[in-house]
Protein backbone atom coordinates (compact mmCIF):
# COMPACT_ATOMS: atom_id res chain seq x y z
CA UNK A 1 0.00 0.00 0.00
CA UNK A 2 2.78 2.10 0.81
CA UNK A 3 4.70 2.10 -2.33
CA UNK A 4 2.21 0.33 -4.89
CA UNK A 5 -1.01 2.13 -3.92
CA UNK A 6 -2.82 2.03 -7.19
CA UNK A 7 -3.91 -1.46 -9.67
CA UNK A 8 -1.65 0.43 -12.54
CA UNK A 9 1.42 -1.03 -9.73
CA UNK A 10 0.50 -3.85 -9.13
CA UNK A 11 -0.34 -4.93 -12.89
CA UNK A 12 3.51 -3.08 -13.24
CA UNK A 13 4.73 -5.61 -11.33
CA UNK A 14 3.31 -9.05 -12.28
CA UNK A 15 3.29 -12.44 -10.66
CA UNK A 16 7.38 -12.06 -11.10
CA UNK A 17 7.63 -8.77 -9.10
CA UNK A 18 5.15 -9.45 -6.27
CA UNK A 19 6.92 -12.74 -5.75
CA UNK A 20 10.56 -10.79 -5.17
CA UNK A 21 8.64 -8.25 -2.94
CA UNK A 22 7.21 -11.59 -0.98
CA UNK A 23 10.68 -13.14 -1.02
CA UNK A 24 12.85 -9.73 -0.32
CA UNK A 25 10.33 -8.79 3.00
CA UNK A 26 9.92 -12.37 3.98
CA UNK A 27 6.00 -12.14 3.45
CA UNK A 28 5.06 -14.90 2.46
CA UNK A 29 2.44 -14.51 0.10
CA UNK A 30 0.47 -17.47 -0.95
CA UNK A 31 0.57 -18.13 -4.74
CA UNK A 32 -3.28 -17.70 -4.70
CA UNK A 33 -2.87 -14.72 -3.12
CA UNK A 34 -0.80 -13.47 -5.65
CA UNK A 35 -3.22 -14.46 -8.39
CA UNK A 36 -6.20 -12.47 -6.61
CA UNK A 37 -4.23 -9.34 -6.23
CA UNK A 38 -3.87 -9.31 -10.08
CA UNK A 39 -7.02 -10.76 -10.77
CA UNK A 40 -8.25 -7.72 -8.59
CA UNK A 41 -6.08 -4.84 -10.27
CA UNK A 42 -7.08 -6.05 -13.61
CA UNK A 43 -10.43 -5.32 -13.73
CA UNK A 44 -10.09 -2.22 -10.97
CA UNK A 45 -12.87 0.62 -11.94
CA UNK A 46 -10.61 3.30 -10.61
CA UNK A 47 -9.35 6.02 -12.12
CA UNK A 48 -6.20 6.72 -14.13
CA UNK A 49 -2.94 6.94 -11.79
CA UNK A 50 -2.18 10.85 -12.47
CA UNK A 51 -5.72 12.00 -11.83
CA UNK A 52 -5.63 10.46 -8.58
CA UNK A 53 -2.23 12.11 -7.60
CA UNK A 54 -3.69 14.19 -4.49
CA UNK A 55 -5.41 11.73 -2.82
CA UNK A 56 -2.35 9.09 -3.13
CA UNK A 57 -0.54 11.97 -1.14
CA UNK A 58 -2.68 11.77 1.63
CA UNK A 59 -3.06 8.14 1.44
CA UNK A 60 0.97 8.07 1.46
CA UNK A 61 0.90 11.08 4.47
CA UNK A 62 -1.54 9.23 6.37
CA UNK A 63 0.59 5.77 6.18
CA UNK A 64 3.57 7.71 7.15
CA UNK A 65 1.58 8.96 10.71
CA UNK A 66 0.33 5.16 11.10
CA UNK A 67 4.41 4.15 10.57
CA UNK A 68 5.30 7.01 13.15
CA UNK A 69 1.96 5.63 15.77
CA UNK A 70 3.33 2.46 15.49
CA UNK A 71 7.08 3.36 16.45
CA UNK A 72 5.59 5.47 19.27
CA UNK A 73 3.76 2.39 20.57
CA UNK A 74 6.59 0.20 20.50
CA UNK A 75 7.95 2.59 22.52
CA UNK A 76 5.47 2.91 25.13
CA UNK A 77 5.78 -1.31 25.30
CA UNK A 78 9.05 -1.29 25.85
CA UNK A 79 8.97 0.95 28.50
CA UNK A 80 6.14 -1.27 30.29
CA UNK A 81 7.79 -3.94 29.46
CA UNK A 82 10.81 -3.15 31.07
CA UNK A 83 9.07 -1.77 34.32
CA UNK A 84 7.24 -4.78 35.00
CA UNK A 85 10.36 -6.91 35.15
CA UNK A 86 11.65 -4.39 38.09
CA UNK A 87 8.24 -5.40 40.07
CA UNK A 88 6.71 -8.84 41.70
CA UNK A 89 4.29 -8.25 38.46
CA UNK A 90 6.77 -10.46 36.21
CA UNK A 91 5.19 -13.34 37.82
CA UNK A 92 2.28 -13.28 36.35
CA UNK A 93 3.58 -14.05 33.25
CA UNK A 94 3.91 -17.40 33.60
CA UNK A 95 0.65 -17.83 33.18
CA UNK A 96 -0.39 -18.91 29.89
CA UNK A 97 -2.81 -16.32 28.32
CA UNK A 98 -1.23 -13.79 30.30
CA UNK A 99 0.94 -11.18 28.16
CA UNK A 100 3.22 -8.44 29.65
CA UNK A 101 0.13 -5.28 28.51
CA UNK A 102 -2.43 -7.21 30.65
CA UNK A 103 -0.18 -8.40 33.05
CA UNK A 104 1.02 -4.75 33.85
CA UNK A 105 -2.13 -3.08 33.86
CA UNK A 106 -3.47 -6.46 36.26
CA UNK A 107 -0.67 -5.68 38.62
CA UNK A 108 -1.12 -1.60 38.83
CA UNK A 109 -4.52 -1.79 39.08
CA UNK A 110 -4.25 -4.25 41.64
CA UNK A 111 -2.12 -1.91 44.35
CA UNK A 112 -0.23 -2.76 47.21
CA UNK A 113 -0.82 -6.26 47.64
CA UNK A 114 0.07 -6.54 51.25
CA UNK A 115 -2.71 -4.00 51.94
CA UNK A 116 -5.45 -7.28 51.59
CA UNK A 117 -5.58 -10.15 53.52
CA UNK A 118 -7.20 -12.91 51.11
CA UNK A 119 -8.37 -12.33 47.34
CA UNK A 120 -11.98 -11.79 47.83
CA UNK A 121 -11.33 -8.35 49.43
CA UNK A 122 -9.55 -7.47 45.87
CA UNK A 123 -12.48 -9.13 44.03
CA UNK A 124 -14.71 -7.09 45.92
CA UNK A 125 -12.51 -3.97 45.35
CA UNK A 126 -12.47 -4.76 41.75
CA UNK A 127 -17.18 -4.88 41.89
CA UNK A 128 -17.33 -8.25 40.47
CA UNK A 129 -18.27 -10.07 43.26
CA UNK A 130 -21.61 -11.49 42.73
CA UNK A 131 -25.02 -10.16 44.72
CA UNK A 132 -26.73 -12.29 46.79
CA UNK A 133 -30.23 -11.83 46.09
CA UNK A 134 -32.92 -12.98 48.89
CA UNK A 135 -36.75 -13.07 48.65
CA UNK A 136 -39.45 -14.45 51.43
CA UNK A 137 -36.84 -15.56 53.67
CA UNK A 138 -35.71 -17.87 51.50
CA UNK A 139 -31.90 -19.26 50.94
CA UNK A 140 -31.08 -16.64 48.22
CA UNK A 141 -28.78 -16.79 44.85
CA UNK A 142 -26.14 -14.97 43.62
CA UNK A 143 -26.89 -12.27 40.75
CA UNK A 144 -25.41 -9.74 39.09
CA UNK A 145 -21.61 -8.71 40.01
CA UNK A 146 -21.95 -5.66 42.69
CA UNK A 147 -20.22 -2.91 39.93
CA UNK A 148 -19.16 -1.11 42.94
CA UNK A 149 -15.41 -1.24 42.85
CA UNK A 150 -12.59 -0.18 40.85
CA UNK A 151 -13.86 0.49 37.36
CA UNK A 152 -10.44 0.04 35.64
CA UNK A 153 -9.80 -3.11 37.87
CA UNK A 154 -12.82 -4.63 36.89
CA UNK A 155 -12.24 -3.90 33.20
CA UNK A 156 -8.89 -5.66 32.77
CA UNK A 157 -10.37 -8.38 35.71
CA UNK A 158 -12.77 -9.68 32.45
CA UNK A 159 -10.27 -8.81 29.79
CA UNK A 160 -7.94 -11.30 32.12
CA UNK A 161 -10.81 -13.88 31.94
CA UNK A 162 -11.75 -13.80 28.73
CA UNK A 163 -7.38 -14.44 27.78
CA UNK A 164 -7.77 -16.83 29.76
CA UNK A 165 -10.85 -18.91 28.57
CA UNK A 166 -9.21 -18.63 25.25
CA UNK A 167 -5.62 -19.39 25.88
CA UNK A 168 -4.83 -20.93 29.20
CA UNK A 169 -5.30 -24.98 29.38
CA UNK A 170 -4.45 -25.07 33.10
CA UNK A 171 -7.91 -23.81 33.88
CA UNK A 172 -9.93 -25.58 30.79
CA UNK A 173 -11.89 -27.88 33.58
CA UNK A 174 -13.03 -24.96 34.85
CA UNK A 175 -14.10 -23.17 32.16
CA UNK A 176 -15.85 -26.26 30.60
CA UNK A 177 -18.01 -26.64 34.31
CA UNK A 178 -19.16 -23.24 34.02
CA UNK A 179 -20.13 -23.91 30.15
CA UNK A 180 -21.84 -27.07 30.28
CA UNK A 181 -23.88 -25.05 33.54
CA UNK A 182 -25.22 -22.83 30.60
CA UNK A 183 -23.07 -19.93 31.95
CA UNK A 184 -23.21 -16.68 29.75
CA UNK A 185 -19.93 -16.62 28.10
CA UNK A 186 -19.26 -12.76 30.06
CA UNK A 187 -20.39 -14.19 33.06
CA UNK A 188 -17.82 -16.90 32.48
CA UNK A 189 -15.14 -14.47 32.05
CA UNK A 190 -16.22 -12.62 34.84
CA UNK A 191 -15.70 -16.12 36.78
CA UNK A 192 -12.58 -16.56 35.13
CA UNK A 193 -11.05 -13.32 35.99
CA UNK A 194 -11.99 -13.99 40.00
CA UNK A 195 -10.39 -17.07 39.53
CA UNK A 196 -7.00 -15.41 38.41
CA UNK A 197 -7.12 -12.40 41.11
CA UNK A 198 -7.63 -15.75 43.85
CA UNK A 199 -4.25 -17.03 41.55
CA UNK A 200 -2.37 -14.05 41.54
CA UNK A 201 -2.85 -12.94 45.01
CA UNK A 202 -0.85 -16.09 45.93
CA UNK A 203 1.53 -15.69 43.28
CA UNK A 204 2.22 -12.16 44.82
CA UNK A 205 2.10 -13.09 48.90
CA UNK A 206 4.39 -16.03 48.21
CA UNK A 207 6.29 -14.57 45.39
CA UNK A 208 6.46 -17.59 43.28
CA UNK A 209 5.57 -17.81 39.87
CA UNK A 210 2.22 -19.86 38.40
CA UNK A 211 3.05 -24.02 38.60
CA UNK A 212 1.52 -25.22 35.44
CA UNK A 213 0.39 -29.24 35.44
CA UNK A 214 0.25 -29.19 31.48
CA UNK A 215 3.22 -31.30 29.81
CA UNK A 216 6.23 -29.17 28.03
CA UNK A 217 5.21 -26.13 30.21
CA UNK A 218 8.83 -24.22 30.91
CA UNK A 219 8.72 -20.99 33.16
CA UNK A 220 11.88 -19.91 30.89
CA UNK A 221 9.64 -20.76 27.70
CA UNK A 222 6.83 -18.86 28.86
CA UNK A 223 8.67 -15.33 29.54
CA UNK A 224 11.05 -16.01 26.54
CA UNK A 225 7.99 -15.83 23.71
CA UNK A 226 6.29 -13.22 25.73
CA UNK A 227 9.56 -10.61 26.23
CA UNK A 228 10.14 -8.43 22.82
CA UNK A 229 12.31 -6.31 24.25
CA UNK A 230 14.26 -8.17 26.73
CA UNK A 231 17.14 -10.79 26.89
CA UNK A 232 15.44 -13.18 29.23
CA UNK A 233 17.93 -14.10 32.27
CA UNK A 234 17.72 -17.83 33.52
CA UNK A 235 18.05 -16.11 36.86
CA UNK A 236 14.54 -14.26 36.49
CA UNK A 237 12.50 -16.89 36.86
CA UNK A 238 14.52 -19.67 38.79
Amino acid sequence: MEHYPHPADILELGEIGLRKISKDNKLRIRQSTLESLLFIANRSLTRQKEELRPELLILKMKIEELKQLDEHIACLEEEIEHTLLQTDGHLLLSVRGIGVVTAAEFYSELGDISQYDNPNQLIKKAGTNPIVIQSGGGKGYFGKISKQGNRNLRFIVYTVGKCLAQHNQDLKLFYNRLKDKGKHPRKIYVAMGNKFIKIAFAMLKNKQPFESTLEGYHIYNEYKKKLRYTKINQSLVA
